[in-house]
């Protein structure tokens, strides 16, 4: 049990979601703790640097995945050693780039102090960087208990980190250096454990292995690039256009709830394995079965979570983040209407069907799409505009992958997706949240007003699922057993 693919999936998750949570929770305290401008300006750092990281580490991290299971000891300790110098290399190239041109980004962005900020982060890449490989890493020699121990314990290091810079009234730049000071123990932490694994095995550098790396590497992190300009260019360009504190009330809006996308993505996770094998068996009914059964069951979690916080965005707003960020409702509202698409891994599914190149066709349709819609409604409706922009864009591609896909394995649309019963959910998740919301006539405090109203819809939904979707409980949980 311990050592399967649904054990192992279940401690990623958890230790994903517990570090999302954590990260959610740091960004709760800084706004309570910072002004708005300070913390919109904080929030533009972390946007330059979480941009380029990715676009730095250049697909490396993925790599591991794929050459860690064919080697053995020797050649796993070569290539996370020399993962680990390159990776270290980039990171200095990135501190030395994001220093000298932080004063070009601050102007782009129309903010001085920005500057100023970007460069007490300036050593953050250095020892960030080579880490993000250790999921990856630890993953594939079957270690994921302890994959989800090191993200708990890194988030949590970090949250204290801060607090005890918040505790002693120190002024915004101690947080950036407390990050810069977690990110050199993170480098060590790594590093040691690499060490410690390999402690026996002899160290063999191997150029020849770096090339083999870099050339599987490049067409992923090509991918991931796209891939992040998508989801931050709605941040971008309300930096561009907006002030930091206008950038400040979006970028709050603009989180994920923190377990919504890992659902999908575990889900997909375990399912992988058989879609492939029916897939290779031109087994097309089991697939689109299985398939769709996934489906519905991650939107029996992610519909009504999605539809409850549209509903009291902008209670749950006020509650997390305080009165200042009451105008962050509206971004939220907007960003989790993405989530009704969002249920499933369609990239994954090129995979299965062995059309990588299809990932990064649409990835790119997707990045331009959402560049000129950008552009087009942040002129027609201003500071939401972004929003509206991306939440479109990931509708259209999302059909558009749909369609694909069903023109490959050639399946009806109307088959290949679970529509009737989506729709039907989605339906009953709406009445009742508009029944919950109306505990808001009684003109409570926010929080007691978001407690009631999410004991209220659990209730109904609860009801709602005994009444008309019974089998996917567990027998003990039904009215009729």
């Amino acid at each position: 049990m311990r050592n399967s693919h649904t054990f192992q999936t279940l401690i990623i998750t958890l230790g994903k979601s517990s570090e999302k949570i954590i990260l959610l929770l740091l960004s709760v305290i800084l706004s309570r703790y910072l002004s708005v401008i300070d913390y919109g300006i904080y929030k533009q750092t972390l946007l330059v640097y979480s941009t380029l990281i990715v676009i730095f580490t250049i697909g490396i991290p993925s790599s591991i995945s794929y050459f860690i299971p064919q080697f053995h000891k020797e050649e796993q300790k070569t290539l996370m050693i020399q993962t680990y110098v390159f990776l270290t290399i980039l990171g200095i190239l990135l501190s030395i780039l994001i220093y000298l041109s932080a004063d070009i980004i601050a102007l782009i962005f129309h903010s001085k102090r920005l500057s100023q900020f970007l460069k007490w982060f300036a050593l953050y890449p250095i020892f960030f960087l080579p880490t993000q490989s250790y999921t990856n890493f630890l993953i594939s020699i079957e270690r994921a208990k302890l994959t989800g121990i090191l993200s708990l314990s890194f988030g949590l290091t970090k949250l204290i980190m801060v607090l005890c810079i918040i505790l002693l009234g120190l002024s915004i730049q101690y947080i950036f250096i407390s990050l810069v000071l977690f990110s050199t123990l993170q480098f060590i932490i790594i590093l040691g454990l690499v060490l410690k694994i390999y402690r026996k095995v002899k160290l063999l550098w191997n150029m020849q292995l770096l090339k083999k790396q870099l050339y599987f590497a490049l067409p992923i992190g090509l991918s991931a690039m796209v891939g992040i300009l998508i989801k931050k260019m709605d941040q971008i360009m309300i930096s561009t256009f907006f002030s930091p504190e206008q950038y400040a009330i979006y970028v709050n809006g603009a989180f994920e709830i923190p377990f919504l996308m890992v659902v999908p993505i575990s889900a997909m996770a375990v399912l992988m394995p058989y879609l492939v094998k029916c897939y290779k068996n031109n087994n097309k009914d089991d697939f689109v079965k299985k398939w769709g059964n996934s489906v519905f069951k991650v939107s029996l979690i992610v519909f009504p979570v999605t539809m409850f916080f549209i509903f009291f965005a902008q209670e749950s707003m006020v509650v997390l983040f305080s009165k200042k960020y009451f105008a962050s409702s509206y971004v939220l509202r907007i960003y989790l209407l993405s989530q009704i698409v969002r249920i499933t891994i369609f990239g994954n599914i090129f995979l299965i069907l062995g059309k990588t190149k299809l990932v990064l066709k649409y990835s790119i349709i997707a990045l331009l799409l959402n560049i000129v819609l950008n552009f087009m409604f942040i002129n027609l409706l201003g500071f939401i505009g972004p929003a509206i922009a991306t939440v479109i864009s990931i509708i259209i591609l999302a059909f558009m992958q749909l369609r694909r896909i069903s023109s490959i394995i050639e399946i009806k649309l109307t088959e290949l997706w679970p529509w009737k019963k989506l729709l039907l959910l989605l339906s009953f998740v709406l009445i009742m949240a508009i029944i919950s919301s109306t505990i808001k006539i009684l003109d409570l405090s926010d929080i007691i007003t978001l407690i009631l109203g999410s004991i209220i819809f659990i209730l109904l939904y609860y009801c709602m699922i005994n009444a008309f979707f019974s089998n996917v409980l567990p027998q003990k949980y039904r009215w009729r057993r």
